[in-house]
């Protein structure tokens, strides 16, 4: 039956200016009509939902997840859909995660988030290289696994440009993938209409990254300004996944003393860099490296972290909303069909009981959640 959301402050996910007093038509899973409220709305067989005193935005989008197949993949689902993440792309999963991914598409199941599914390209002696089954060295090597990969019919693709910090052996300032390798990921990757991200901290791999046309940098906790005006310019989306050195984090190695003392120096640096981003322009995606350390973390509410830490960073949560809904849903290729309220798309769509517009943090209060709607049906 075709429904009818009516009277609530429509949030759009696009930046635009709020709609106070909003109608909502929502027919096969996909929004019809969106806009002022109009009283002919109401006319005609539909289940009317009044949503007088409440706020609407678009379904959250968790950019950076990891998925295995030995997760409880239903419960990690469902737990980011509770919390309004109606999309979930995540690395690692094998043929497990990509059979369940295949049938939330194909049968459009409103119990759990839409997943895009991605693998890792990575060479010897890599960052990631435990992540990706083979070693990939050089231009033509790169060139191959991408094309494996893109016949598994996956969403994405992932590399590093740079070494890490999480652990102790990890050095940040080492080079992964060289430029030519870079360039020949980007290219072979954009050949399949696979968009491609990449793990990088530092220069030359971030300037590499870039030139080679990669869609979204991932971390980059040392990225300066002048990489951002080029993200910007280029338009390069930049998911910080700031919850890794945020105090929640730091705060969960009581015993480990010398990783809390590497976080707390990386905290700054790492908040400079998004508001680097925010400066310049640099769009930015709202993704966390969920699963680690997974006991401080759950699904669902680590993504409405995320959101606070960039809010804390001087994004407005007008802003934030746009890098959780329709930024995201763009870096991945998806803005034609989520992303946004927005004629044509897929109803996917939160009823809040709250405001968002002076504190992203209600996300996170209990109770503000109203109504989740997944392809236009009621999550219960």
């Amino acid at each position: 039956m075709k429904k009818l959301i009516i009277h609530g402050m429509l949030i759009d996910g696009c930046g635009n200016k709020p709609i106070e007093d909003s109608s909502i038509i929502i027919e096969d899973g996909k929004i019809a009509y969106v806009g002022e409220y109009r009283d002919e709305h109401v006319n005609g067989a539909c289940e009317v939902i009044d949503a007088s005193g409440k706020y609407i935005i678009p379904g959250l989008i968790e950019s950076h997840g990891r998925l295995k197949d030995d997760y409880d993949l239903p419960n990690v689902l469902k737990g980011f859909l509770k919390c309004g993440v109606t999309t979930v792309a995540g690395l690692m999963g094998g043929s497990k995660c990509l059979e369940f991914k295949n049938s939330i598409s194909i049968e459009k199941r409103s119990e759990y988030p839409d997943m895009l599914l991605g693998r890792v390209v990575s060479g010897t002696n890599c960052h990631i290289k435990d992540y990706s089954p083979l070693n990939s060295d050089g231009p033509w090597e790169v060139r191959r696994t991408v094309r494996d990969y893109a016949q598994e019919h996956i969403d994405f693709i992932k590399t590093t440009a740079s070494g890490g910090f999480w652990k102790k052996d990890n050095e940040y300032l080492k080079k992964d993938y060289t430029r030519e390798e870079l360039f020949a990921l980007a290219d072979e990757a954009h050949a399949w209409n696979l968009p491609c991200s990449v793990h990088c901290h530092i220069n030359p791999g971030l300037g590499n990254s870039i030139d080679a046309g990669i869609d979204q940098i991932h971390n980059g906790v040392y990225i300066d300004e002048k990489s951002c005006e080029k993200m910007a310019e280029k338009g390069t989306f930049y998911v910080p996944a700031l919850r890794l050195t945020s105090e929640k984090t730091i705060n969960a190695f009581p015993e480990n003393s010398w990783k809390q003392k590497e976080l707390i120096e990386l905290n700054k640096t790492h908040r400079n860099a998004v508001m680097h981003a925010r400066k310049t322009g640099a769009r930015i995606m709202v993704g966390t490296n969920y699963s680690f350390p997974s006991a401080v973390f759950v699904p669902g509410e680590i993504t409405l972290y995320e959101m606070t830490e960039l809010q804390k960073c001087g994004y407005t949560p007008l802003e934030v909303i746009q890098a959780a809904t329709l930024n995201s849903a763009a870096g991945y290729g998806i803005d034609h069909k989520t992303g946004s309220i927005e004629a044509g798309k897929n109803a996917d769509l939160l009823i809040l009981n709250k405001s968002p517009l002076e504190d992203i943090g209600v996300l996170s209060e209990p109770g503000v959640l109203h109504k989740i709607f997944k392809y236009g049906e009621e999550v219960k």
